[in-house]
C-alpha cells in the first residue's frame, strides 16, 4: 500500500486573545496550511520539485519549517547545543537538496523542530505532527 500524507483540519485562530494563546493559535495555523498543500500526496510527489533548477518542493518546505522553528524553540529560546534536522553548516540547504534518497514519510519534523511531540514554545502541550520523509 503507497502512503500518503493525511487530511490535516485546518482550525481558525481566534481575533482577541492573550499574546502567547495569539501566537500559538497562528503557529498552529500555519503549520497546518502547510500540512494541508501536503495532504493525499505520496512520498514521491512530495519530493517533487516543480520548477527546475529549483530545489524546492513541498517535503523540502516541510523539512525546512521544522529547521527553522527547531532553531528558533530549542537552540535560541531553549539554549540547546542541538544540531539542525535536515541542514548544517556544510550543507546549508540540505533540508532542499537531500530530499531524493528519503525513504518512506513517517511522524514528526515539526514536533521534533519545536521540541517535544506534543509541545508548543515554552513547553505547552497539544501541537500535533506533520508528515516527513526521513531517510
Amino acid at each position: 500500500m503507497t502512503w500518503t500524507a493525511p487530511q490535516i483540519p485546518r482550525q481558525s485562530t481566534p481575533t482577541v486573545a492573550g499574546e502567547r494563546q495569539l501566537l500559538e493559535a497562528w503557529l498552529d495555523y500555519h503549520r497546518q496550511t502547510l500540512l494541508s498543500k501536503c495532504s493525499g500526496l505520496t512520498a514521491e510527489q512530495l519530493r517533487q520539485r516543480p520548477a527546475p533548477p529549483s530545489t524546492m518542493s513541498l517535503l523540502g518546505l516541510v523539512r525546512h519549517m521544522a529547521d527553522v522553528e527547531r532553531g528558533w524553540f530549542r537552540r535560541r529560546i531553549a539554549g540547546e547545543d542541538i544540531d539542525f534536522l535536515y541542514s548544517s553548516e556544510a550543507d546549508p540547504d540540505g533540508e532542499f537538496d537531500n530530499v531524493e534518497g528519503a525513504s518512506e514519510p513517517t511522524a514528526g519534523p515539526f514536533s521534533d523542530g519545536i521540541g517535544r511531540p506534543g509541545t508548543k514554545p515554552g513547553g505547552v502541550t497539544g501541537a500535533t505532527g506533520p508528515p516527513d520523509a526521513r531517510s
